[in-house]
Order: structure tokens, then C-alpha cells, then sequence
């Protein structure tokens, strides 16, 4: 995902901050120059450091000559909540299972579910449509759940 800021806080060049959604490789380019990287939050480019706080799912803020310069927006309160809502349901269903291996295949589309709603969570700004993400994930897992109790393993 590639994230670009340009404005007085950057002197009006432009702050390009790339993450990788598989490894997480974090990149800094200012003005169209990549920064190099010194540790594993430091970047540098000429005498300009780039210190990079965060991560896309929790929000990236870049310090950046006594600046923080917001690139990625901080998770919400709500949308940990319903994210977590995702892995809550499906664990809620696996208590009606009366089969381990699927309990254990309802938990593990939990766990997916949380990340991937909350992930596509932060593709938007507006806060109905992220409630109706949560609950499109809620609902489309726990049907996922049953289809596998019910047809894979044979437990309803």
C-alpha cells in the first residue's frame, strides 16, 4: 500500500510511505528520493531523518524534522471492537458444534475474519460503511462455519 503527503509540514514536497501487505518492508521516499534505511524505524536521506511509527493496521505517523506527519489514520476503538466482534461470533457458533476439528476450523475463520475486516476497515473513512463491513464478515464467517459443520464434518 503506498501513502503520499504533500504539504507545509513536508515543505509542499512529496512524502511517499510504502508498505508491503505480505512482508510489511516499509520504504520512505522525500521529494522522489528514496530514503535509506538505518534500523528497522529509521530512514535517512542526506541529513533528513524519517522516523516511522506505527504499521497500516495500527496507523503510521512519521516524524520528520521535529514534525508527526499522519499518513496512515490510527485504528479506532470501534473498529478493533468490530473486527474482534468477527472472531467472537464464529467462536460463539463453535460452541454449538459438537465436533473438535470443526471448533477448531470455526476459530481459525475467526481469526482470518478479524484481520481481513479490519483490514478492509481502513480502506474507508466512513463509519456506516465500516459497520457494515463487520457485520458483512460477521455474517458471511459464521454461514462459512456452518456450511463446514454441516456438510464437511457432518456435526449439525
Amino acid at each position: 500500500m503506498k501513502f503520499k503527503v504533500n504539504n507545509s509540514l513536508t515543505e509542499n514536497k512529496d512524502l511517499v510511505y510504502t508498505e508491503s501487505f505480505w512482508t510489511g518492508k516499509k520504504e520512505v521516499e522525500y521529494d522522489g528520493n528514496k530514503a535509506e534505511k538505518v534500523d528497522k524505524f529509521t530512514f535517512k536521506l542526506g541529513e533528513d531523518n524519517f522516523n516511522v511509527m506505527g504499521s497500516y493496521m495500527t496507523g503510521v505517523t512519521i516524524g520528520f524534522k521535529g514534525n508527526n506527519i499522519e499518513m496512515v489514520k490510527k485504528t479506532t476503538w470501534f473498529e478493533y471492537t468490530l473486527a474482534l466482534l468477527t472472531f467472537i461470533g464464529c467462536l460463539a457458533f463453535a460452541f454449538f458444534v459438537n465436533n473438535v476439528w470443526c471448533a477448531v476450523v470455526c476459530g481459525a475463520f475467526g481469526g482470518f475474519g478479524c484481520v481481513c475486516s479490519l483490514y478492509v476497515m481502513k480502506l474507508t473513512n466512513k463509519t456506516w460503511l465500516k459497520i457494515l463491513i463487520g457485520f458483512a464478515f460477521l455474517l458471511v464467517l459464521i454461514t462459512l462455519s456452518y456450511v463446514f459443520s454441516a456438510f464437511v464434518f457432518k456435526a449439525l
